[in-house]
């Protein structure tokens, strides 16, 4: 018999490699430490039966923008809202408006903004430059940064700036060097450009 957990949560428990129907899911410490079948005899201080319905692991959302709209967004409703929604944790874009997250007092900033609104956990992405910025580079993964997220296509020069292709060649080893991930938003600024050009010159503004 397994004791002394903290939790027992019974449904039909969405799994890797499918659905569990009926099953139970011991907890101890906040943390999913084993998973068992409903005639197993398990104890715990608190049981929670959710039977005929999908009981999911805490799921990570891994694209959120909380700070796109001044005064108006922030970890405190976009962090409540995930949760909500049995999102557990959430992976914060760092195009921040005014602001993106390109050197550490931003990124600090960020952080302090995290332990004081948020309701679930937050990882923080970081950005670079125009130029790439590389003596950014080790000092914001010190401070946590998860990965980076770099543009191709410039919609603003400051906020969501292009990232030269000779810039790239520069810096992307030393990402890959430090293991970390590294995401793109991958529209190719030239290709655009140009069939804006060529659909307005046919006049063709349809969306």
């Amino acid at each position: 018999m397994e004791n002394n957990l903290d939790l027992i949560i019974k449904g039909d428990l969405v799994l890797e490699n499918g659905l569990a129907r009926n099953c139970l899911a011991g907890i101890k410490n906040g943390l999913i430490v084993g998973l068992y079948s409903a005639g197993e005899k398990i104890e715990a201080r608190e049981f929670l039966d959710f039977k005929g319905l999908l009981v999911f692991p805490g799921i990570i959302d891994a694209h959120v923008h909380s700070y796109s709209i001044p005064g108006k967004e922030g970890f405190r409703y976009s962090t409540k809202a995930a949760a909500a929604g049995g999102v557990t944790t959430i992976i914060e874009m760092p195009y921040d408006a005014g602001n993106p997250i390109t050197n550490p007092g931003a990124f600090q900033k960020k952080v302090k903004l995290v332990e004081e609104e948020a309701f679930i956990d937050v990882a923080l992405l970081a950005t670079l430059r125009k130029d790439g910025s590389k003596e950014m580079i080790k000092p914001l993964l010190e401070l946590g940064a998860c990965g980076f997220k770099l543009s191709l296509f410039e919609t603003d020069p400051e906020r969501f700036p292009r990232i030269p292709h000779g810039v790239l060649w520069e810096i992307l080893p030393i990402l890959a060097e430090a293991g970390i991930t590294v995401g793109f938003h991958a529209e190719d600024d030239e290709l655009i450009f140009s069939l804006i050009d060529k659909f307005q010159k046919a006049g063709d503004v349809s969306p």
